[in-house]
């Protein structure tokens, strides 16, 4: 999908930080564009800003109905969709005083609602425009922003962790699944980046929290004291790994040393099998094995 001019793509969370900064670079390249957003008023005066060629819609990532509105608003504007970018999300923050909120501490409100935005959001978001994109049979493009959580797992940040690895795992499984399509997918995983991701998380926090107590629905801002990356700059990224089709995007190389570290220790812990001379059957081997990771090595390697 390299010439990007006029196609129409879907973002949500698309009002503030990274989701504006994947609508702005999304604009920059000509795309007409939804902005979807829990926050309507904010996703329409955004597009009043942008001009004609955006939209600005009202969206609920958890609702499958809010999910149906939004999509029929978009095709009813500009008559398809050729990019969905699942961005929304919320985050886990820590406790009042800044220690971190620990799992065993952790309201069943809280780990539900992060899940359910950040990963039933996903898949709701799938679920409703990938059959479109199918059944429309001109291929396009899917980008699910997990973050570098998805991939690392400090201590403090167990529920928003176990969200970003779900939208990985549900990425590289759904970019098997729709390459006959011609639909790629992509999992954009950023470390820090300017956003309002903090802020938006603490309203929804106070809506669902319901058996930590206060404590838990005012959780404290993890602020960042030093520049972090601005959200067009992960915008562009965005842009530039659809265009590549690449299945994993990466904005902060500085994380590599971090990913090597864990990949390291997983396979340093294979060792010989439970049972003496046992091998699973090359067939479960085989139905183990996700194309995807073949491709993309054979595409860096040339």
């Amino acid at each position: 999908m390299a010439d990007m001019a006029g196609k129409v793509a879907i973002v949500t969370g698309g009002a503030s930080g990274i989701g504006l900064g994947i609508v702005e670079a999304f604009v920059e390249a000509g795309m007409k564009v939804a902005i979807a957003d829990i926050n309507a008023d904010a996703a329409v005066a955004e597009a009043d800003r942008l001009g004609d060629d955006t939209i600005g819609i009202g969206l609920d990532v958890t609702s499958r109905e809010s999910w149906e509105a939004a999509a029929a608003a978009v095709v009813d504007r500009f008559g398809q969709i050729d990019i969905l970018c699942n961005n929304a999300g919320v985050a886990q923050s820590r406790l009042p005083g800044g220690a971190p909120l620990m799992m065993t501490d952790m309201s069943e409100g809280l780990f539900r609602m992060v899940m359910d935005v950040n990963v039933v959001g996903v898949f709701l978001g799938v679920r409703t425009i990938g059959p479109m994109m199918i059944a429309r049979g001109k291929g396009g493009s899917i980008v699910n922003t997990a973050s570098m959580a998805g991939f690392l797992s400090p201590p403090g940040s167990s529920a928003y962790v176990t969200s970003k690895f779900a939208c990985v795992g549900l990425s590289e499984t759904l970019r098997g699944e729709l390459a006959p399509h011609g639909i790629g997918v992509s999992v954009f995983c950023p470390g820090a980046v300017k956003s309002n991701l903090v802020t938006n998380s603490a309203a929804r926090r106070a809506a669902v929290v319901h058996d930590g107590g206060e404590e838990q629905a005012k959780l404290a801002d993890k602020t960042v004291d030093k520049p972090v990356m601005t959200a067009l700059s992960a915008g562009r990224c965005v842009l530039a790994g659809i265009r590549a089709n690449d299945l994993y995007i990466f904005s902060h190389p500085e994380f590599r040393e971090l990913a090597e570290e864990r990949f390291a220790a997983v396979l340093a812990s294979f060792g010989e099998p439970a049972q003496p001379g046992y091998r699973d059957p090359e067939s479960v081997l085989t139905n183990s094995r996700n194309p995807a990771h073949a491709e993309i090595l054979a595409r860096k390697a040339g």
